[in-house]
């Protein structure tokens, strides 16, 4: 994890709304949202109602606590090809400056 202490006000709308909606840990609220879009819904979340974003909240955080190890290996390994892509790029342009 990132040694930053991550602050509500740093969280993005949704991520604020699903941290109110759900009393998550903040940690958490960025993990809700992806299983939001990408389980619950298979959309993105722009369109629902109030209503309608509660209700996926709660179930993506109950659907985050059941499956857990499932949902933390997949973030990781997004991290991990996230990082490689990342260290690559830096490569590229450092090669392009020498």
């Amino acid at each position: 994890m990132n040694d930053e202490l991550l602050r509500f006000e740093d969280l993005s709308h949704y991520a604020k709304t699903i941290v109110i909606d759900t009393s998550c840990a903040l940690e958490d609220a960025a993990k809700i949202e992806c299983v939001m879009r990408d389980h619950i819904f298979r959309a993105p979340l722009d369109g629902l109602s109030r209503v309608q974003f509660r209700r996926g909240a709660r179930e993506a955080y109950e659907l985050l606590q059941a499956e857990r190890p499932l949902f933390e290996n997949h973030f990781a390994q997004v991290r991990r090809i996230f990082e490689q892509g990342h260290a690559s790029d830096q490569q590229r342009e450092e090669s392009k400056a020498a």
